[in-house]
């Protein structure tokens, strides 16, 4: 928190102290835009990055700050009418500007109508508003929120020409749970960030498997910073305790978090990387590494694309990668070899209609993780030692009303032979017997397969 001296004679106290504004202080806020003739538009979605002046516990003057990348829009500088021309609007700019240059954004913006005389003495210089930033067009002060009059300034805080890692966003590799975390940390922090998505949509993976009700409570599914950004904007944090479904976490965490204003210009989505590498450096070259930047080439809309980074975060997980069922007989080719069997194989959890869409139904869930079990039931399902049964020690009946058969990844060398194939090239052990073959069995039990 900084310290401003005032020679306000409408002050009691000698100082004006300067910290972060929060949720509580907006209504001070809007009134002072409002007593300056300010927009207040897009103002309160930003107001983790503006600061206020206090003075006998009462704000009296406050400044924001959008962040987009390396690109800052600065914006609602306002005084109290009582105390302006005693020197507060100077050090909220002037704190605002060391700031910026503190966490290394390299270009700061602003729109005025009466002041660009007074921004001059800061260096900003005036310039045509067809010349800004794209990242600032999804500012509500450049949709609309000030009038086409407004006169657009700029101030070069770093000199883009210069080598240097410090002006490069940090690359973010998925945007589910994790890597939006990041994204949420990077933010605090004030490091340029850029989020790489391959899906059309944020938390995709979850969303594969939506149906599914998690394990874990809200309170350890909402990072903390999300939840403070969050909850500037009005969002109510849903019961610690509830289990949510894997869609609630994408519909009401994920989704509003990337929609955020400073959050969704860093999103790109429909974006595969392809390949990470250092800049100038391949894999045997070790001398200067880390001073190069990572390279990221990426598949975007169905374009070759090129991006530059200062460090890479991966957050892409497995959620698209199938687990091997063996070492020669992957999901991949066993739907290569058995095409017809294809709509009875799944690689994500299955969705389940009701009980009555089960009953009677005999599946095979072939596991290489416990989490793959949670499509059934939490109770039923053998994790470590299957007890015997009339039809083999890895059948069991499902709390749905379906007889579903599990077999570990280090006996499934004996699927192909379990499976076998008829003579059209179907896999004719999806209707008839499946042989146990488990060693924990004490006798080469059959357990009947039909496709749901």
């Amino acid at each position: 928190m900084g310290v401003l001296g005032t020679r306000s004679k409408g002050l009691t106290m000698n100082n004006i102290s300067l910290r972060q504004a929060n949720a509580a202080d907006w209504p001070a806020i809007s009134a002072l835009l409002e007593a300056n003739k300010l927009p207040l538009d897009g103002a309160r979605a930003h107001i983790n990055t503006f600061i206020v002046a206090e003075a006998n516990h009462e704000v009296v003057a406050c400044a924001g700050a959008e962040l987009y990348g390396d690109v800052t829009l600065l914006r609602s500088v306002a005084v109290a009418p009582g105390l302006q021309g005693q020197g507060i609007g100077k050090g909220l700019v002037s704190f605002m500007l060391q700031e910026a240059r503190r966490r290394n954004i390299a270009e700061v913006y602003l729109l005025t109508t009466t002041a660009a005389k007074y921004f001059e003495r800061y260096g900003f210089a005036p310039m045509a508003q067809t010349s800004a930033p794209a990242l600032l067009n999804a500012s509500a002060e450049l949709q609309g929120a000030c009038p086409a009059s407004a006169q657009l300034m700029g101030l070069a805080l770093v000199d883009r020409l210069a080598p240097s890692l410090d002006r490069l966003p940090v690359a973010v590799l998925g945007a589910g749970p994790v890597g939006l975390a990041a994204a949420a940390k990077l933010l605090e922090r004030g490091i340029p960030f850029v989020v790489l998505e391959a899906a059309p949509r944020v938390g995709a993976n979850l969303l594969d498997y939506g149906h599914v009700r998690l394990f874990s409570p809200w309170q350890y599914n909402v990072d903390h910073t999300m939840r403070d950004m969050l909850q500037a904007t009005g969002w109510k944090m849903p019961p610690l305790q509830e289990l949510p479904l894997a869609s609630e976490v994408v519909t009401r965490v994920l989704q509003p978090f990337a929609e955020l204003p400073q959050v969704s210009g860093n999103i790109l989505l429909n974006t595969k990387v392809l390949s990470v590498s250092r800049e100038g450096f391949d894999k045997v070259k070790t001398a200067g590494r880390e001073k190069a930047p990572f390279v990221i080439r990426a598949r975007q809309n169905g374009k070759d694309v090129e991006l530059k980074a200062r460090a890479v975060i991966d957050s892409t997980g497995t959620g698209t990668r199938g687990t091997p069922w063996a070492p020669m007989a992957s999901p991949q080719s066993v739907r290569s070899r058995w095409p017809a069997a294809c709509s009875t194989v799944s690689l994500t959890l299955p969705v389940w209609h009701g009980r009555a869409t089960q009953a009677r139904k005999r599946w095979l869930l072939v596991r290489g993780t416990r989490q793959r079990t949670r499509s059934c039931s939490r109770r039923t399902w053998p994790n470590r030692r299957p007890a015997p049964s009339s039809r083999g020690p890895c059948a069991r009946r499902c709390s749905r009303g379906c007889s579903v058969g599990v077999m570990r990844m280090r006996f499934l060398l004996a699927v192909p032979w379990a499976l076998r194939s008829s003579s059209c090239g179907t896999p004719a052990g999806w209707s008839s017997s499946l042989a146990c073959v488990s060693p924990s069995c004490g006798s080469r039990g059959t357990s009947s397969l039909q496709s749901g």
